[in-house]
């Protein structure tokens, strides 16, 4: 399953130790991933006993999509996020409000989150999101990869009024796959182990922030 392509290990990681302390059962539900990919979709982990569906507002990537996974029993939309239809009782974000919030940051983050869990989310339903987040060395990096873009890499406090959270990392911040392939891989996964030690030790300013959010009745 393609559940993540860069710093897989780490940002599993992330994704289960927050599943742990999300106190749902994660049958017969209907869940959406919100800027799927063909090479990341998170919502394909809960694919048994699920209504799973993939949605991008990017066409090729909704056409990559119906490629990749023909054999899964899944759907896959097109849904816009500014302006996103349906309920559903799990929503997922995985590295988009980054993107989203390049100029405007959390204030545009914690408002989009806010509206989803309003207008898109069931009643007891869940919001994931799991997010790049900026380590301490930041400054010796910003002329490379996402940053260069005006990506925004978010703090640990910026999202805001969750319900829980679990954040990791702190040398789990480059996609090394993605510039270097298969030794770009094994890199990443080196990393990992080493953040695994750091992590005991020390948690400020970690490269990725899960928090999740339940919509009360």
């Amino acid at each position: 399953m393609k559940l993540f392509y860069w710093n897989k290990l780490a940002w599993f990681f992330v994704f289960k130790n927050l599943l742990k302390s999300i106190n749902i059962n994660f049958k017969q539900k209907k869940i959406i991933e919100i800027g799927a990919t063909e090479r990341s979709s998170v919502a394909i982990y809960f694919i048994e006993n699920n209504d799973i569906i993939l949605s991008s507002n990017n066409h090729q990537s909704i056409l990559l999509m119906r490629e990749v996974f023909k054999d899964k029993n899944l759907k896959i939309v097109y849904n816009d996020i500014y302006d996103f239809k349906g309920k559903y009782d799990i929503i997922i974000m995985k590295s988009i409000l980054g993107g989203l919030c390049r100029e405007e940051g959390p204030n545009k983050a914690n408002k989009i989150i806010k509206k989803l869990i309003k207008l898109n989310l069931k009643n007891e339903g869940v919001l994931i999101t799991l997010d790049n987040g900026i380590p301490i060395y930041n400054s010796l990096i910003r002329n490379y990869g996402a940053r260069k873009n005006n990506w925004y890499f978010f703090k640990k406090n910026d999202l805001k009024d969750f319900d829980g959270s679990f954040s990791f990392g702190f040398l789990s911040s480059f996609s090394l796959k993605t510039r270097m392939g298969y030794l770009g891989g094994v890199i990443e996964n080196i990393l990992f182990y080493l953040d695994r030690i750091i992590h005991f030790f020390y948690k400020n300013y970690p490269t990725i922030i899960g928090k999740y959010y339940i919509k009360k009745i």
